[in-house]
Formats: C-alpha cells, structure tokens, sequence
C-alpha cells in the first residue's frame, strides 16, 4: 500500500488533522498513536524517530512532513531526503540552526542579545552567573540542569548561561528567506501542577501582547533565521523575557506546541499556512508574498487567553486506560477540554505526558491556575475510575 505523505514527530496529532482537512492521504507516525490523531487518517506508534527513512521506504512515501523532534534527526533525514521531498528545514539546515554555536553566533553577529554559549564546559575561574548544561538533540527541556562541576562532560552537550526573564516563545512563519512573526505566547516550564519537574517542558499561554519595542526584536530575529538558515513554514524561537529585552536561548525549526493557541484565539487555518510555505515554488517571485499576506490577513479576532498544558502522570505506579477511563477522557475532549488521548487499553508509565488539557481565560495567571485545577482533577478522577493503577514489575 503505496501513502503518499509520512507525517513523523514525537506527537503528530495536530499535523495530522491540518492533514486531514486538506484531503491529504498520509500516515502519522509518532511515540504515542493517540486516539484523537488516528480520528484523522492512519496513525501508528514508533519507537525511533531515527527510523524516518525505513518508515518512508515501507509507505512508499513521496514526502514527509516533520513534527517535533525531527528537527535532531537530520542525518536520518538526509537518508530518506534521497527519495523523498522534505517539508520544512532542509536536513543540511537542520545540523545548522540546531547547532547552538552557529545559530548564536549568527544572531550575535546581528547585534541580538544571546546568552553566552559554549560548546565546552565553564572553567571554573569563569565567575559570570550560573550556567545550564543543555543537550544538543534537546526536546521538552529534557535533561537539563544547571551546571556543577562535579557533573560529567560529555560531547552531546554544550552550556548557556542562565539569563533572567519569563520563560516566552515567538512564532513565526518563514518563506523564501523572509519571515513574519505569527504570535507570542508564554512558556510553562516546570509546572508542578500539571506533573512536569525541572526544566519539563509543560504547556504555554497565549496569544500574549507585547511591547513594540520587543515585537521589533523578535521580527528581526525571526528574519535573520529565515535568511541565514533557508526557514520554510512554522518555526518557533524560546526566549527569556526581561522587562523589554529578548534574549532567545532555543531555535525550534518546525510548527510548536503553541501554533494551536492561535488558531484558537481566531487567527485563520496555521497548517494551510504551514503547508503553503513549505511547498512553495521558489521560481515564482511574488509566491513567497502571496504566502505571508495570507498571515498578515489572519489577525486574532478575541482578546481571550488560552492555556495549553501538557499534563504527566505523577502516581509511581502506570495506569492502564481502561473503558472507564477511555470514557472519562472522551467526555472531556468532547468538552474541548482534553486532547491527546491515549488509545484503550495503553499504558501510561510515571512521569510520561497523559494528555494535553484546554483552559481560557482573560488573565494569563488566571488561566495557568485553571490548567492546574483541571490537571489535578483529571489525574483524581482517573485513579477512582478503576481502582489502582497497574503496578509496574
């Protein structure tokens, strides 16, 4: 059975139904398979996404649409990029953009604002602030910490300093070497009310307004990027956020968890957007335009705050998701409240995500204290469901 478009990332689902209402006939291939993304076409669970160009040659694929955590597969990528078109970031762009000495530099180079970014360990007679050790192939905040010296050194890693502000992502949407910035949102890292630890990635908040002097920061960011490093489509670049003054520490080269906050809060379809962008004909001089009018046409048409958070399971044991509680999940996703369900009879292990829950507001603080309450409640509710969770062996 010949599928024409492999969608890959660690969760696809949003992809996958941007996919299915444009009539796409494809496959999504993440971690998790959720029950709400094979709602829109064929899904399946991997346990690599290392395996893109296997998966591609099995489908019979043309294409492929990445997701997150595609962006440190790029030597996977360029093996499947030899019989397959790539949707977004280049491979060879990919190994750039994700080098943390080569996307500082070029903004530094800019005369942006960059934390100090090493590829070697802090001496210990280097007295500037505290430093975090942050992988190379990062995704989710997983696996940082902040630096000790006692910690081991190792390749796979390389140390920023740790700068002040609030935990913020832009988003942008890039063509032909030009971007526009899409919206901005705040980041909730660590949040212990949704079950995350340490640097955990665990939900955002958004469409959040800026002053103009940083929406001017982040519209040159975002162009620099998309010029230096060949941008196609949605990307995303965290930042930390002190009082005026942006200082990116992250660039995420594909759609973010937070593209969804902005079509919630009216903007116009992000995939059409997305899959214009990333299938434009260069050779067209005006395309690139046409693209990015279409987003400055696509303004947000409510002041309300939505809330996105990625809610983990904290008990020490797995739950197995029993009819019940399958049920319990349903009615909430039917609510709008719920979304990235886990399958019948799956089982979710301590610490991993259980699902993303949904909350609006008017006030950022008011909307982040909802996704708790909501987050805590679902956790109860599905614990008395069926009694006790699955012990693990």
């Amino acid at each position: 059975m010949k599928i024409p478009l492999l969608i890959i990332g660690a969760s696809t689902r949003w992809l996958a139904q941007g996919a299915a209402r444009r009539g796409l006939n494809f496959i999504a291939a993440d971690y998790y398979a959720d029950w709400d993304t094979g709602q829109s076409g064929l899904a399946k669970d991997i346990d690599r996404l290392a395996d893109v160009a296997e998966l591609a040659e099995r489908y019979g694929a043309d294409e492929i649409l990445l997701g997150g955590g595609m962006e440190n597969q790029w030597e996977p990528l360029a093996l499947a990029a030899r019989q397959c078109r790539i949707l977004g970031f280049a491979p060879r762009d990919l190994q750039r953009v994700r080098d943390p000495a080569t996307w500082a530099s070029a903004l530094r180079d800019e005369g942006i604002d960059v934390p100090d970014t090493r590829v070697n360990a802090p001496t210990p007679e280097l007295k500037n602030g505290r430093w975090l050790m942050k992988p190379i192939r990062s995704g989710g905040g997983r696996a940082i910490e902040f630096w000790r010296p006692d910690l081991p050194v190792s390749s796979d890693h390389y140390w920023q300093q740790w700068v002040p502000g609030i935990d913020a992502s832009a988003t942008f949407l890039a063509a032909a070497g030009t971007s526009q910035l899409v919206g901005v949102s705040r980041q909730l890292i660590g949040t212990k009310e949704l079950g995350a630890k340490g640097f955990q990635y665990a939900g955002c908040v958004g469409p959040q307004p800026v002053t103009d002097a940083v929406a001017v920061q982040l519209i040159r960011i975002g162009d620099v990027l998309a010029r230096t490093f060949n941008a196609r489509g949605l990307f995303g670049v965290d930042f930390r956020l002190d009082g005026d003054v942006v200082r990116p520490v992250e660039i995420n080269p594909r759609p973010t968890a937070s593209v969804e906050l902005y079509e919630r809060a009216g903007a116009s379809d992000m995939f059409e957007l997305h899959w214009g962008a990333c299938n434009l004909d260069e050779n067209q001089p005006y395309a690139a335009n046409r693209v990015l009018e279409h987003l400055s046409e696509a303004r947000f048409r409510t002041g309300d705050i939505f809330g996105k958070g990625v809610v983990y399971w904290q008990a020490p044991q797995a739950i197995a998701i029993t009819p019940r509680r399958f049920q319990l999940l349903h009615d909430r996703y039917a609510a709008g409240i719920v979304a990235d369900i886990p399958r019948r009879g799956s089982l979710v292990v301590p610490q991993a995500p259980l699902c993303t829950v949904w909350a609006t507001g008017s006030k950022a603080q008011d909307v982040i204290a909802r996704l708790g309450v909501i987050s805590e409640q679902l956790r109860g509710d599905l614990l008395q469901a069926d009694g006790e969770p699955i012990r693990l062996s």
